[in-house]
């Protein structure tokens, strides 16, 4: 028997995935249209350059802030 723990959320809870979603919204935004992508290994060139190049360095993110998430790292909790 497996322990699978259940989302917190319930059905339908917009903040379960909230973070997630902003993701995927901003990645759509800021990389995709930008790209035209020839095949699946550009694309995920792209967008890993995106991430680590600016989305987790150096993008605000509202969640932590207003900080990058490397900067909010290094701040105390």
């Amino acid at each position: 028997m497996t322990s699978i723990v259940g989302s917190m959320g319930r059905k339908g809870d917009s903040r379960d995935n909230a973070v997630a979603e902003i993701l995927f919204s901003c990645l759509e935004f800021e990389c995709r249209r930008r790209h035209n992508f020839a095949d699946l290994d550009d694309a995920q060139h792209v967008i890993g350059e995106h991430i680590d190049g600016f989305y987790n360095p150096e993008r605000l993110h509202s969640t932590i802030n207003y900080s990058s998430p490397w900067s909010s790292k290094s701040l105390p909790l």
